[in-house]
């Protein structure tokens, strides 16, 4: 083809060069120079100028071919040039990613590509009899005209509309549309991204983002975020659970205005150590205090945010409402505190002699094994009633020295101590800080870093003989099951003062009972299961014995005479085992020496351990 095109190109510059030539020629001619030649033909001057015109021609007919030959290959470079560009606008046309329609004035389709083909299932042929409007979904023509418009006056416009496909398929397209001229005539290009593809991930992250946000929103936990400075910029409505405050008031607030002052330099260095290292999850617990003044305990677990450039830019992370599970811990560390106090206090109870040991050793174990600060016990001095601090142990100073306490005091002025010694009532706070009751000393008792406080009565013969007083530097230390416990602890040492104290009442009762058994007239011995197991120096003196070894083991029908024992069988029978005193009665007793003895006989019952015995009078 392209051959053919060049060889008629070659013929027509040829031919247009003969023609030249032979019109000069026969202008030549016609002017006369040839006949002048042939009829003058010995001049030497005409037959010149006939070469000289004849050179003319043949020189400019050269020069003509030459022309018409170059510009005809400039003419056949340059449809080629066209040729190859319409091939590879061709190419592009049909190879493009997205379909691109070709539209006329009307906005009806000219040409598709291959890419349009395969998207609509129209062929070339079908899309030909078709306008731009039978793709829409819904739009009418009076819109695709204001389009069509818009992309008139601004050489160009990209918009989102929903084509539908041959088999009624509906595909949500981005069109971008460009006017331009063709010979004069109005012409638009259309090319159709296919936004399914991305409709989709925006469904799906639409989806995914609502998801989240549901999470978010309805999570116990807190989900926050900061700046570098440490600012909130985002928090959930769990803030309001946590910290009784919601995103608006916490969001451009920080952390560490709600944090605890004993806590703030903690929180502080673990944010720091993370931001300088900034790699990994951080993890720790912190103390806070709510917009109602209420402790609470959170576990948090963050992350450090970094900028392009590596730098800190703020941190992610959440946080957990941990008061319960950690006032569970502490609550359980609490009872073993006290179980503690109360194993260790019993065991010194079994062993004690005296008062004062025991009372000191109440306040001692107070401090080492129920890790309270300080314990001291208060008895009331009866000339002044003052309440004297008789014994402490711990963190006492500048304290106990500091605080004065009657039990004079007007009745709407006493406070828990004065009221444990008149009322027999104990008393309990958990919030020294806050308790009214304790406003007296309220200052000194915080300065110590006490911030709970309970004081019991320890009572003696339904006296109350002194009270019992513990402070803790946790506040809320005093669950129902630790003054339970405590309660309990009281009442043993309270039994453990009044056995003392009976003991040695009964000390000085046994005592004037023994003096007055040991001077007695009349002999006495006393048997369990029938041995002697006492008798006195009137009855060593009537057996004839110069001490009480010699008879005591000893059975007491040993000591009957045989006409007499099976009387004391029956009355043994019939009254000593029965708990019944026995009445006077005559019997013989056989000395040690074998010598008989006349005794007027009584006994009275009793039983030790379940064994019975008497004690016997003669």
């Amino acid at each position: 083809m392209k051959l053919q095109n060049k060889n008629k190109l070659g013929s027509s510059a040829l031919l247009i060069t003969f023609a030249y030539f032979a019109f000069g020629v026969i202008w030549i001619a016609v002017s006369g120079e040839i006949v002048n030649y042939f009829t003058k033909g010995s001049d030497l001057g005409p037959r010149f100028e006939l070469y000289k015109g004849l050179f003319f021609i043949l020189i400019t007919s050269i020069l003509l071919y030459l022309a018409i030959h170059r510009r005809e290959k400039q003419r056949e470079k340059l449809e080629e040039n066209i040729s190859a560009s319409e091939k590879k606008w061709k190419d592009i046309f049909d190879c493009a990613n997205d379909p691109i329609f070709l539209l006329d004035r009307n906005y009806r389709i000219m040409e598709a590509n291959s890419k349009a083909c395969k998207l609509y299932g129209y062929t070339e042929a079908e899309f030909r009899q078709l306008s731009i409007k039978d793709l829409n979904e819904t739009e009418s023509e009076d819109i695709i005209k204001r389009q069509m418009e818009d992309v008139i006056s601004s050489r160009g416009a990209e918009f989102e509309v929903t084509h539908k496909s041959k088999t009624g398929m509906l595909i949500p397209v981005e069109v971008s549309t460009q006017a331009l001229l063709n010979n004069d005539i109005l012409e638009y290009i259309h090319i159709v991204h296919d936004l399914s593809a991305r409709k989709n991930i925006e469904q799906k992250l639409n989806s995914s983002e609502s998801k989240y946000r549901t999470l978010v929103e309805a999570s116990h936990e807190m989900i926050w975020t900061t700046d570098a400075d440490e600012t909130v910029t985002f928090v959930n409505d769990a803030s309001f659970n946590i910290y009784g405050c919601t995103p608006a008031e916490m969001i451009g607030r920080k952390f560490s205005d709600f944090c605890k002052g004993d806590y703030i330099n903690t929180d502080k260095q673990t944010i720091e150590n993370a931001k300088r290292v900034g790699n990994g999850i951080i993890e720790y617990e912190s103390r806070i205090k709510d917009s109602n003044g209420g402790e609470k305990y959170l576990f948090t677990k963050c992350i450090v945010v970094k900028d392009p450039e590596g730098n800190p830019a703020g941190m992610l992370g959440t946080s957990l409402d941990i008061t319960e599970r950690f006032e569970a811990v502490e609550r359980v560390k609490y009872h073993n505190r006290v179980y503690s106090l109360m194993t260790n206090m019993n065991q010194l109870i079994v062993r004690a002699s005296d008062k004062n040991s025991i009372l000191n050793d109440a306040c001692r174990l107070a401090v080492e094994y129920g890790m309270f600060r300080m314990a001291w016990i208060g008895v009331v001095d009866e000339n002044t009633g003052i309440v004297k601090p008789q014994y402490s142990f711990g963190d006492t100073t500048n304290y106990l020295d500091s605080i004065t306490i009657s039990v004079k005091e007007p009745e709407n002025i006493r406070g828990p101590i004065v009221r444990s010694f008149t009322d027999k009532l104990y008393y309990v706070s958990n919030d020294v800080e806050n308790d009214v009751m304790l406003s007296k000393w309220k200052e000194h008792t915080l300065d110590k870093g006490f911030r709970a406080f309970a004081c019991f009565p320890i009572e003696v013969k339904n006296k109350v003989v002194a009270v019992y007083n513990i402070y803790s530097d946790k506040k809320g230390f005093f669950g129902k099951t630790e003054t339970d416990l405590l309660l309990e602890l009281i009442e043993d040492i309270s039994f453990a003062l009044e056995y003392i104290e009976l003991e040695q009442e009964r000390e000085v009762i046994e005592g004037r009972y023994k003096n007055i058994v040991e001077k007695a007239p009349i002999g006495i011995y006393s048997h369990i299961d029938e041995r002697i197991t006492y008798i006195n120096p009137e009855g060593q003196r009537i057996f004839g014995v110069t001490s009480e070894k010699e008879l005591i083991g000893k059975n007491i029908f040993d000591l009957i005479h045989p006409d007499f024992k099976d009387i004391v069988t029956k009355r043994l029978t019939n009254y000593i085992e029965k708990g019944i005193v026995a009445p006077e009665v005559e019997e013989t007793y056989v000395k040690m020496d074998g010598s008989a003895v006349d005794v007027m006989v009584s006994a009275i019952p009793y039983s030790v351990n379940g064994k019975s015995g008497a004690q016997v009078f003669f």
